[in-house]
């Protein structure tokens, strides 16, 4: 009979348990799917654009060739890789005419995103949305991007550049997401 408050404390403790790791499976699916929308409506689209005018080297390039085999220690190894790459800009007037084409439109899509309150739960993705943010902030109060000073090109370039670096870091890891829990999408993906 002593013991019975103990057992009633000890299964509160482990259905608690239960439940919050239910909690939290259910808001990492949630979040996927907001960063799985992402991609779809805008994040695909401009890292083919920034992937034109930032430059990788082949050794390093090597450890982001995602293959269908892919292992969890194959995207570790891509994130570690990612986390120190330092990519050269090449930043145009061009380029950056095309990145404000392809973000203005979506302004309204990433207020929204930025207004989830499940991305306090991803950090990493809510800084690559305030740098995706910063950076279109950046290109609208710009009227003619064709005659910057060059103060204003590098500024933006090291913007663009920390866009690039977080899309692609998050790009990685929703890959990583598909692979475990959607095969077949992942197989589309790559």
């Amino acid at each position: 009979i002593a013991f019975v408050p103990l057992e009633g404390l000890f299964v509160t403790i482990i259905i608690h348990q239960l439940l919050t790791r239910h909690e939290h499976s259910i808001l990492l699916r949630k979040m996927n799917m907001l960063v799985g929308s992402f991609f779809s409506e805008v994040g695909n689209q401009l890292m083919a654009e920034m992937k034109r005018a930032h430059r990788i080297s082949p050794e390093q390039l090597e450890h982001l060739r995602i293959g269908k085999q892919w292992t969890e220690k194959d995207f570790d190894t891509a994130l570690k890789t990612l986390r120190t790459i330092e990519h050269k800009s090449e930043i145009t007037p061009q380029n950056l005419e095309h990145f404000r084409q392809i973000l203005q439109p979506k302004r309204q899509f990433l207020l929204m995103l930025l207004g989830n309150p499940n991305l306090l739960e991803h950090e990493p993705f809510t800084d690559l949305l305030w740098a995706t943010f910063h950076f279109l902030d950046e290109l609208t109060r710009r009227d003619d991007l064709q005659e910057l000073p060059r103060n204003d090109l590098d500024h933006l370039a090291g913007d663009a550049q920390r866009v690039y670096k977080r899309l692609l870091l998050e790009w990685i890891r929703y890959l990583k997401h598909l692979k475990q829990d959607y095969p077949y999408l992942y197989s589309l993906e790559v």
